[in-house]
């Protein structure tokens, strides 16, 4: 159900709600009018510093009024773009990537629009307070008047001489930079891309060289921005992603070097953040240039140093998600706590988004990153920690744990349990009035039109929710879809993977509950046990044999079930990779016979050694790297002695597809590091 959802979710009816100006062609949603077509200009026909008589119509309206923010809509369709490049390669969710890329599109066509002159930017269009004073359909709301009156829509611009501004022009250059980025990954050839790299270019020259966020006159704060070297690292780090997927040589300056330089200013300034949102954007630039990294041979050879860097921010931030789940939500201020239910509750204000934002990050940095090989990658614990973590999170949010569900028109979806409750009154001035007569409703009733898709502010401390639209629980924001769509996307993928298996995961619990299927562990007690792939009578060592009971389910999968290891009877281990068309299938079967022996290949102790055991006896690792080096075996073999000994039990085995052709064999000690690695080299499979 989670992928049909994340289909549902990417395509996000709530983004094409939340559209201002003429409606796209692409638009469902049947309640919706074109709204708001002469922003930039005064009724009157004069200009000024509120009203510089430009085009402004299109963008999107932040939250339940009808305020256009450029940040919140920028940081919104980057982190969109970052889940729809991450799984672009899936063919299930071919569907959700599209409808990413159009609404990122929408977007950067209206960023686009807010860079009006070489000094200037539109930061907001619209005035709190008159947002405040009006509830009705955006469509009857008139604009263009003097400050005080009900039609006072003014546009609070940019001046890039004043030298403030720097986290709003540099979001917008990663939007638009990110948009190129997802135009040129689907092979459009159309110029598009071509243009928004150059407008990025173009936002990002200025924004490098401002210092201060900007402010906004006193009143109409939306969004709080505190920091903007995240920012600019973020804008950075997407003109570093285009120039390697499109292979552009810019002149004026290496956007990855200034990725890389912004990093460390950034962290510096802030050090390593614990929660990611639009104004604290330190967790996504980890998340983007460590994916980055692996585009590039080049960059990612010269970059160890700062690919660990991201890896323990990362690791750092999701360690304290996890450990938290000890602490309890309690009505004094204990920070980061679990409800009753289940659910980490950072702060009760947009308790929901917060958590979906690391759902889709810990999916994210779990899902195995093309070119960085074995070695950085995530063990197998860390990836089912991190996925079957996101999962409780957004089931909850689903309304799994409870019953209460925290999307609007949930219910309406078939396949979903009728008794789970969706929010039938968000905070939307749109939906909460009738298209025909402009009737509003009061807050106590449901709203007249399902804001389908949109994600509520969430739960409090102790599970509860009001469904009304007085209440800061029912707040809605395009801010708030983003991670949460880019959650159900990555949780899809996983289901995905679990189809192409076989069928053998037909449940989240089952996934979750059973890893022992993608891992033989030596535990700290001496005794090997891994549920359903270890004989645990066998205290000497454990591993893979064939000689013995220790692999007794005969398979084992890679985490990310696209990859299978069968050991044969007799000795021989056979990978095989997993779904996919027959033009992706790849084997390896390696019979170990031919050097010393079939009774066993590679073995754990329980005084933390690695050994290779054949029918001779147990024989050191490093024979084994040998044979790769010298081409015996088609492989490539490292022994890392210094994560090796008692001190790091228990240990597990276990495989990952670390590129096309390639299968991975680990063994990684308690710490989640590498005490042994071979990769084989695959021969594609001719159907």
């Amino acid at each position: 159900m989670l992928f049909l959802l994340a289909n549902w979710a990417g395509r996000s009816r709530f983004y094409e709600a939340q559209q201002s100006g003429s409606i796209a062609s692409w638009n469902s949603i049947t309640w919706k009018n074109a709204s708001h077509l002469t922003d930039g200009y005064s009724s009157s026909g004069e200009t000024s510093d509120y009203y510089p008589g430009v085009d402004l119509s299109g963008g999107l309206y932040e939250n339940g009024g009808h305020v256009k923010v450029s940040l919140t809509t920028a940081a919104a369709a980057s982190l969109l773009a970052l889940n729809g490049l991450a799984y672009s390669d899936i063919d299930a969710a071919s569907s959700a990537t599209s409808s990413i890329r159009q609404h990122v599109g929408w977007a950067a066509s209206y960023l686009d629009k807010a860079f009006y002159a070489a000094d200037k930017f539109v930061a907001q269009i619209g005035d709190a307070y008159t947002d405040d004073r009006y509830w009705g359909r955006p469509e009857r709301q008139s604009a263009g008047g003097d400050e005080g009156s009900d039609s006072w829509r003014p546009v609070y611009t940019i001046d890039t001489d004043e030298g403030r501004g720097a986290d709003v022009l540099s979001q917008a250059a990663a939007a638009l930079a990110s948009y190129a980025t997802l135009l040129t990954k689907a092979g459009n050839s159309s110029g598009d891309a071509t243009h928004y790299r150059d407008r990025a270019m173009a936002m990002w020259a200025l924004a490098k060289d401002l210092v201060g966020v900007y402010i906004v006159p006193e009143g109409n704060i939306t969004l709080l921005s505190r920091s903007y070297r995240d920012d600019q690292a973020w804008a950075a780090a997407w003109l570093c992603r285009y120039q390697i997927e499109s292979g552009f040589t810019p002149t004026t300056e290496d956007y990855c070097a200034s990725a890389e330089s912004y990093w460390y200013e950034m962290t510096s300034l802030r050090g390593s953040q614990l929660f990611l949102s639009a104004d604290v954007m330190h967790l996504a630039v980890a998340a983007l240039l460590r994916d980055t990294m692996g585009r590039s041979e080049t960059y990612l050879a010269l970059n160890e140093t700062l690919l660990a860097e991201f890896n323990t921010a990362l690791d750092a931030a999701f360690s304290w998600w996890t450990s938290a789940s000890d602490t309890a939500c309690s009505c004094a201020d204990v920070g980061l706590c679990k409800t009753p239910g289940g659910f980490m509750v950072l702060q009760e204000h947009g308790s929901a988004h917060f958590a979906a934002n690391m759902a889709m990050l810990a999916l994210l940095t779990a899902k195995t990153q093309t070119g960085l090989g074995a070695a950085n990658q995530l063990s197998n614990a860390q990836k089912f920690e991190r996925r079957c973590w996101a999962y409780d999170q957004i089931d909850y949010l689903l309304g799994g744990k409870t019953g209460q569900a925290y999307v609007v028109g949930l219910s309406s979806l078939s396949g979903v349990d009728a008794s789970i409750s969706s929010p039938k009154r968000p905070r939307h001035r749109a939906s909460s009035c009738e298209k025909a007569s402009g009737k509003c409703y009061a807050a106590s009733l449901d709203n007249v039109y399902e804001l389908q898709g949109a994600l509520v502010g969430g739960p409090k401390k102790d599970d509860s929710y009001s469904d009304s639209r007085n209440s800061f629980q029912s707040l809605v924001s395009i801010e708030y879809n983003a991670g949460f769509a880019g959650a159900l996307l990555g949780l899809g993928a996983v289901e995905a993977a679990m189809a192409a298996a076989g069928g053998s995961w037909p449940s989240w619990s089952t996934f979750c509950g059973n890893s022992g299927v993608y891992s033989t562990v030596l535990t700290s007690s001496d005794s090997c046990s891994a549920t359903t792939c270890a004989d645990t009578s066998i205290a000497a060592d454990c591993g893979l044999r064939s000689d013995g009971a220790t692999l007794t389910c005969n398979t084992l999968y890679s985490a990310d079930l696209d990859l299978s290891l069968t050991l044969a009877s007799d000795g021989p281990i056979t990978f095989n990779t997993v779904g996919g068309a027959s033009g992706d299938a790849y084997t390896y079967r390696w019979v170990p016979s031919a050097y010393g022996g079939s009774s066993a290949v590679f073995m754990m102790q329980t005084d933390g050694s690695v050994f290779w055991r054949n029918e001779l006896g147990l024989e050191d690792v490093s024979l084994y790297v040998d044979y790769c080096a010298m081409g015996i075996f088609p492989c490539e073999a490292e022994s890392i002695v210094a994560y090796q000994g008692t001190g790091f039990a228990p240990f597990s085995l276990s495989i990952l597809r670390s590129a096309t052709d390639k299968a991975t064999l680990l063994v990684t000690n308690k710490d989640g590091n590498v005490a042994f690695r071979i990769t084989y080299t695959m021969s594609k499979v001719v159907r």
